[in-house]
């Protein structure tokens, strides 16, 4: 059978859904996983978005026909006598066949469990980024000089326990001492004030600070998209490029590149920079894509 590849993706392969969620509960983990499509595995359903413009992926998964135990083990990550959630951590990969890649890895921040269901439904709102460790802890620093803004960055990540991933296309640029002391997320808050020409968020791994130009920034992570690769329906225009729809692609990353190719509308091909995107998938429903919002480049 011919195969054409989507980034690293053999398109036949596509209608062979598979997902991986890891939950961790005060120390307790527990693994959901379907790598071939059987009638008896979970049903999910999520809707995951990160954006440029702000600094955490965040969404929504619900998951259905789940045991009793399971349910009351997810329903318990809140503790209603603290009001505060217990130390937890969620990682959601999906993909095809058994080759699954990540799409959050962060924390439940809300639960919302429904035990009178027909089909034992929980919807978990989760938040990318390791929130919990973001917005509890404190932290402070002090660099006395004038200090270059990729030391101070770099500063930032390290505090957060995150891998810096600094724009090459930056020009030097710098602060003069500078002090903080706060939450490690209010530090990143902070850091995306100064220069309003560069985007600073958290990757959708939850594990990489980006600090990105907004224009004229490195060609970062630049993906074909077309229909040989996965592309869906037509573009659709906005005020500053398009929003385009593909296949389930989880090697598409906000703030990275994308070479859109489409012969029904070449008026739209070019390069473009993907400022949100969003993975909607159901193992059960129709869904499963991933939906961009493209700017088109300066250079593009």
């Amino acid at each position: 059978m011919h195969t054409q590849k989507q980034g690293g993706i053999k398109m036949p392969d596509v209608f062979r859904r598979a997902f991986k969620l890891s939950i961790e509960i005060d120390g307790k983990l527990k693994t959901y996983q379907e790598l071939k499509n059987t009638d008896e595995s979970l049903k999910i359903d999520f809707n995951i978005t990160n954006c440029v413009y702000g600094v955490f992926a965040q969404g929504n998964i619900t998951i259905s026909n789940l045991s009793f135990d399971d349910m009351q083990y997810l329903a318990t990550s809140y503790n209603p006598a603290s009001r505060r959630f217990k130390r937890n951590k969620i990682i959601l990969e999906a993909g095809y066949n058994d080759n699954v890649s990540n799409i959050i890895n962060g924390n439940i921040i809300d639960v919302d469990a429904d035990f009178n269901s027909v089909d034992a439904s929980i919807n978990l709102r989760v938040q990318g980024g390791i929130a919990n460790n973001l917005a509890k802890n404190n932290v402070k620093t002090s660099l006395n000089g004038d200090v270059d803004f990729r030391a101070v960055c770099n500063e930032c990540a390290k505090n957060n326990g995150l891998t810096l991933h600094y724009d090459s296309k930056i020009k030097p640029r710098t602060l003069t001492d500078f002090s903080y002391n706060g939450t490690p997320y209010q530090m990143i808050e902070r850091l995306r004030k100064y220069y309003p020409d560069t985007n600073i968020f958290l990757g959708e791994d939850g594990q990489t600070l980006n600090v990105l130009l907004k224009e004229g920034g490195e060609n970062f992570n630049q993906q074909e998209l077309s229909r040989d690769t996965g592309l869906k329906g037509r573009p659709k225009p906005t005020m500053l490029g398009c929003v385009a729809r593909s296949v389930l692609n989880t090697n598409f990353k906000a703030g990275g590149y994308v070479k859109l190719k489409n012969s029904n509308l070449e008026n739209f091909d070019g390069v473009y920079r993907i400022t949100e995107l969003k993975h909607i998938g159901s193992n059960r429903g129709e869904a499963w894509d991933t939906e961009l919002t493209l700017q088109r480049a300066r250079n593009g």
